[in-house]
């Protein structure tokens, strides 16, 4: 069976979605050192290591691009749809609630290490916020 795909065009450059292997998932969710369990920083280093599986342009060409809201929301559903596995794995694993602990320290780390984002920085939980 070959992996699932989607192309979608986002600020006007095809970008191919792909399905990111199964025992990568895995590892992220119950690998020794499960990603929920990690500080923030290294959550989001073991996610990015993701982007390159996932998707066939460089993270920095597309941050380059002009991205709207409707872009993201095709973005979002483009990963879901060659993704499934990802999301079921975190439903089965009763992850939800910490992967949205998760997702929010990474935003609120992200817009407080942005220059442009600083005015709209969400206070980031502390390490020990995102482990319990």
């Amino acid at each position: 069976m070959s992996r699932l795909s989607k192309k979608i065009i986002i600020g006007g450059k095809k970008i191919t979605f792909t399905e990111i292997p199964a025992n990568t998932i895995l590892g992220l969710f119950r690998g020794e050192n499960p990603v929920y369990e990690l500080p923030v920083n290294a959550a989001f280093a073991e996610f990015a290591q993701l982007i390159p599986l996932a998707i066939d342009c460089p993270l920095e060409q597309i941050l380059d691009l002009d991205i709207y809201g409707s872009d993201m929301l095709a973005i979002e559903e483009a990963f879901k749809e060659t993704n499934p596995y990802f999301f079921q794995l975190a439903l089965q694993l009763d992850l939800a609630g910490e992967l949205i602990r998760l997702v929010k320290a990474l935003i609120g780390y992200y817009c407080s290490v942005s220059p442009f984002l600083s005015s709209v920085a969400i206070q980031t939980p502390d390490c020990t916020e995102c482990n319990s």
